[in-house]
Parts: structure tokens; C-alpha cells; sequence
């Protein structure tokens, strides 16, 4: 969202994790702040965030993240994802369930 509206990120010093927006040293809009493990800690407003950037990725976010999407039912199998997997494994959760759905056949 944020590159959408600025077009473009840059990092201020190349010790930290920190980006700003845009790309622009003296005059950025906002700096995201990181932790060494990579989880945004801090946003700070810089010298060229503006009373229209604020309005519309206010407007934005309330659009696009807090509205209601609708529900969704969706799964996914990410066991072996990206990785080959040799031999077998058994767990006995699905065990059981695989008992119960065939005690649900038999009894239906």
C-alpha cells in the first residue's frame, strides 16, 4: 500500500533495518522502524508527510484493511511445502479421525 502511493521505499543508513518512503533522504514521508528480527516496532511521520498523504492512507486502510472482507473457507496441505519428504508419518489425531468418520459411515 505503501509503495503504491509513494512509488517507491529506501533505507537511510545501511546498519539498520529501517525504510522509509519515499525513497529520499532529507525529505521522506515515513520511516518504518525494525528489530534485528525483522518486526516493524515504530512508524514515524518525517518532514514530507502531508495532510493529503495522511487522508488517503487513512482512507485507504479503513477501505482496504478494516472493512469487512466477507468470509472465505480455504485449506491447505503445507506438510511437505517446498521440501521432499521420504518415508511415512503417523500421528494419532488423524487416527482418530479417521476412526471416527469411519464409525460415522457405518452408523448413518
Amino acid at each position: 500500500m505503501l509503495t503504491q502511493h509513494y512509488g517507491s521505499a529506501g533505507m537511510l543508513d545501511a546498519d539498520t533495518e529501517d525504510v522509509v518512503y519515499p525513497n529520499a533522504a532529507e525529505n521522506y514521508a515515513l520511516k518504518l522502524e525494525y528489530n534485528r528480527k525483522h518486526v516493524l516496532t515504530r512508524i514515524t511521520r518525517g518532514p514530507g508527510f502531508t495532510v493529503a498523504d495522511f487522508t488517503t492512507l487513512t482512507a485507504r486502510i479503513k477501505q482496504d484493511l478494516v472493512a469487512s472482507a466477507g468470509s472465505a473457507v480455504c485449506r491447505s496441505i503445507l506438510f511437505s511445502s517446498g521440501y521432499p519428504v521420504t518415508g511415512w508419518w503417523r500421528y494419532r489425531v488423524i487416527i482418530l479421525i479417521g476412526l471416527r468418520c469411519q464409525q460415522d459411515e457405518l452408523s448413518g
